[in-house]
């Protein structure tokens, strides 16, 4: 079994070697909620519940595309979009679980 500093070590590398598509993944959550800090600060308040429904909607679904693109070795069909979309087909399951 490896010790900790070498999973970190590798783990590190592998993150490293995909921050492209890291980013491309994280690109949805992190503008939506930028959106909503602006509108926050804009006191628009009709625009704040609908951005945060959708940001954490956006949140769940990127946190299966990372799932998704770690599971096919950093190299999903489509690139970030690829695994996004795939991801679209466990959003009903994992909400389901994560309610329990």
């Amino acid at each position: 079994m490896p010790t900790a500093p070498t999973l970190f070590r590798e783990a590190f590398s592998f993150y490293k070697a995909r921050w492209t598509l890291i980013l491309g993944i994280t690109a949805l959550p992190a503008a939506l909620g930028i959106l909503e800090a602006i509108s926050q600060t804009t006191g628009s308040t009709t625009a704040i519940p609908l951005l945060g429904f959708i940001g954490s909607f956006a949140v769940i679904l990127s946190q299966i595309g990372i799932i998704e693109s770690i599971a096919q070795n950093g190299n999903p069909e489509g690139g970030a979009f690829g695994a996004l979309a795939k991801g679209l087909k466990f959003i009903i399951p994992v909400l389901i679980v994560s309610a329990y």
